[in-house]
């Protein structure tokens, strides 16, 4: 049975690939995406340094990612797929805290940030968000010329500004 009630079967499935340092998360998403009549994974790899020529083979719509997905940096993933796959939907699902890494991902590229203990109707819901170009609490990023991602200025709450530029 789906997680989600708009999956519809009509049409081709939406592409998945997973990076994830551990086999049974990989094994784990595969199976909750299998339950879905629109969504397959095309591919998975197991670290960082795998994952660009898989996914440069693959072609997939969303690719799923952690934060630290082994031997190398999940953020500088989103960095280098953002420069040679601009189109690519870019889902951080991590066990570190979204308070902690969150807005670096965002920064890097990445579309939406999910932590692990939110449920499997979440990261679905994620996904189906981020196909539609909707990033839940995230400004929403436009494409430059080129489809470039710009990265984004982050402003300061006012509270941290006051006290940053007026010396007591």
């Amino acid at each position: 049975m789906p997680m989600s009630d708009d999956a519809t079967s009509a049409g081709p499935k939406v592409r998945i690939f997973l990076v994830d340092y551990c086999a049974i998360v990989r094994r784990g998403l595969r199976l909750l995406l299998s339950l879905e009549p629109d969504m397959e994974v095309c591919g998975e790899a197991e670290s960082v340094g795998g994952a660009a020529p898989g996914i440069a083979e693959a072609r997939p719509e969303v690719a799923i990612l952690g934060v630290s997905s082994g031997q190398g940096s999940g953020l500088e993933l989103i960095r280098q797929l953002r420069d040679c796959r601009p189109r690519l939907k870019i889902l951080v699902f991590s066990m570190r805290p979204e308070s902690l890494y969150g807005q670096q991902a965002r920064l890097a590229g990445a579309d939406r940030y999910l932590e692990r203990e939110d449920g499997p109707q979440e990261l679905v819901g994620a996904i189906r968000l981020i196909l539609r170009g909707e990033s839940l609490g995230t400004p929403t990023r436009g494409c430059q010329k080129g489809g470039r991602h710009p990265r984004r200025v982050i402003q300061r709450p006012p509270e941290i500004i006051d006290s940053k530029t007026h010396h007591r």
